[in-house]
């Protein structure tokens, strides 16, 4: 027979079932990671940094049944509870008074293993006229117009080759370098891919914003020459 909706009160329908309120939860989590995924404020400062248009919610997400839901929302449980999700970050929390360049690095590392590569540019000096790299060969991820076009630029690259593949483990090396009257600094790693270790620097620079305030972003990525590919 046709399935008919059973009669409710007009009170009734506007009442969070359990059910309802895990669907609101599962969507708020989802909106919350496509904002702070690029982060940044709309201030005139903000616009030096990368960004991008939130991702509308795909239609099975809200239009799944209430197993589905669950499912959804034990499993993003789970992967909180593991590490293997990022804390969501709002225009206040991504402040040079929040978030020093080692704080940055250990965050965008951490996109990577999850393979977000749309939280890098979120966190990248953003350069316009199309130069990928600059004067001494390192890649400038805030040049590139999509995440896409980035991992796919590091994959034809012999030397980036294995920062494309889905990277699998990080150490940072040292402390951070400072130059520049501390407005820039160079933070050394090892990354690992497939197999052993590479060498990885990331260089970060401190720029204006919002009105008052300051924020550290990436500027460019280098990998020294014992990429497995050379």
């Amino acid at each position: 027979g046709k399935f008919r909706r059973p009669h409710t009160s007009l009170r009734s329908r506007f009442l969070l079932t359990p059910m309802r309120f895990a669907l609101v939860a599962v969507v708020a989590a989802a909106t919350a990671d496509q904002i702070r995924a690029w982060g940044g404020a709309s201030s005139p400062a903000s616009r030096l940094v990368r960004s991008a248009k939130p991702i509308a919610l795909r239609s099975h997400v809200v239009a799944g049944g209430d197993e589905d839901l669950m499912a959804s929302l034990r499993s993003r449980l789970e992967a909180d509870a593991k590490g293997d999700t990022l804390p969501p970050l709002g225009p206040d929390d991504v402040g040079a008074d929040c978030m020093g360049p080692t704080d940055v690095v250990e965050y965008v590392m951490k996109a990577l293993v999850l393979s977000k590569w749309d939280v890098l540019m979120g966190f990248s000096l953003l350069v316009d006229g199309g130069k990928f790299v600059d004067g001494r060969g390192q890649v400038q991820p805030g040049a590139f117009p999509h995440p896409d076009y980035l991992v796919k630029y590091l994959r034809e690259e012999p030397r980036y080759r294995s920062l494309s593949a889905p990277v699998q483990e990080f150490k940072l090396v040292g402390n951070l370098d400072l130059s520049n009257l501390s407005r820039q600094g160079t933070q050394k790693m090892l990354v690992r891919s497939d197999g052993d270790f590479f060498d990885c620097y990331i260089n970060l620079a401190l720029i204006p914003y919002r009105d008052t305030s300051k924020r550290w972003v990436i500027s460019s990525i280098y990998m020294s020459g014992n990429s497995p590919a050379i």
